[in-house]
């Protein structure tokens, strides 16, 4: 289990990157995501069977809804990690140091100047965005990082630009 007494959810992102999907897509994932938190590596294991014992559903019902769910996730050496944790600057998402992201924000805004990208705010207040959002395998490096209102990055979610600007 994550060495946290409970589950960060950030509801904001969370609605924002989920809005997409049906109740009962929503349902199994957030079931899965607490199923993770619990486990040691913050991890659900490569198998069907057990993971629609987990939600209590039939392997029918979770064939139907696994394409939608398991979009947020990557397969790793057997076991399915999602993106909401797994941070790529060497830190386990389980003992994810907060002063890693705040150093990472401060070279973004020095870099990119206190400008959202996406729609030329300079009021504020701003955000880090991942242009290829994390919950598609993008990554937590500069090059994907980008400075963002907290209204557009909100409205974009997990969303690809192209996505997003339709």
């Amino acid at each position: 289990m994550s060495q946290y007494p409970s589950l960060p959810l950030f509801t904001d992102a969370y609605i924002a990157d989920t809005a997409h999907l049906t109740n009962e897509e929503h349902g199994a994932y957030l079931r899965l995501l607490m199923f993770a938190w619990r486990s040691p590596d913050c991890a659900l294991p490569d198998d069907d069977v057990k993971l629609a014992r987990m939600l209590g559903l039939t392997a029918k019902k979770w064939a139907s809804l696994k394409v939608a769910v398991m979009a947020f996730w990557r397969l790793e050496d057997g076991r399915w990690t999602t993106e909401r944790w797994h941070m790529d600057v060497g830190v386990h998402p389980c003992r994810w140091d907060r002063g890693n992201w705040q150093a990472i924000r401060e070279v973004i805004l020095q870099r990119d100047g206190p400008v959202c990208r996406y729609c030329g705010d300079i009021e504020g207040p701003f955000d880090i965005d991942h242009i290829h959002p994390r919950a598609r395998g993008g990554k937590n490096e500069p090059s994907n990082l980008t400075v963002a209102c907290c209204s557009c990055n909100r409205s974009k979610g997990s969303r690809l630009i192209s996505e997003w600007r339709q």
